[in-house]
Order: C-alpha cells, then sequence, then structure tokens
C-alpha cells in the first residue's frame, strides 16, 4: 500500500498541476497533439480498450499499474470508473513511472 500512497500522493501533485488527462478520448487527443509524456493504464482495463491505447500510442509511453484497479483511481479522482490517465510533463512522467516499477 506504501507504493499505492507515493503513486496517488504524485498523480494528485500532477493533477492540481493540470498536467494529467482523464480517459481514452482526453488521451489520445493529447497524444495526437504531441503532448502526451506516458499513459498509466488500470489492472482491470478492458482489453478492447487496451488494445486501442497501444495501436495509437507508442508502446514506451505505457506503464500499467498492476494493481491499482479503475475503482481507486476513480475514488482518487473523484470519478465513477477511471482505467486512463494520460501524463504530459516528463518530469511528472518520470518519476510516476519509476514508481510502477
Amino acid at each position: 500500500m506504501e507504493n499505492h500512497d507515493k503513486l496517488f500522493r504524485m498523480l494528485g501533485l500532477a493533477q492540481r498541476a493540470r498536467k494529467l488527462t482523464f480517459g481514452m478520448d482526453a488521451t489520445l487527443s493529447a497524444e495526437k497533439r504531441g503532448k502526451l509524456k506516458a499513459v498509466i493504464l488500470s489492472s482491470d482495463i478492458s482489453e478492447n480498450a487496451k488494445r486501442k491505447i497501444e495501436s495509437n500510442i507508442d508502446g514506451e509511453k505505457i506503464a500499467i499499474s498492476g494493481t491499482v484497479s479503475k475503482d481507486a483511481f476513480g475514488e482518487l479522482f473523484k470519478r465513477m470508473e477511471l482505467g486512463i490517465i494520460g501524463i504530459v510533463d516528463a518530469s511528472f512522467a518520470k518519476a510516476i513511472r519509476e514508481n510502477l516499477r
């Protein structure tokens, strides 16, 4: 749980800095504009959504959270469920990806 706490704190900070996108459409839009630095997928994302992300975004940008569910991400950001989070800042992306390893 300690890793989740650190991850959640970093994601909360990135959200306050307005450096996150939420959901498929916003994340793919950020990629098309060339702003997307990383994508976090929840552990229970659907195979269809995962395939769509993988086909549209460079594999090096994709990080899968092995144990954080859509419900947990949704609760963190006060949404119903959240399976896809995009990061549009290189520094936040690097720190969050290191935390997921």
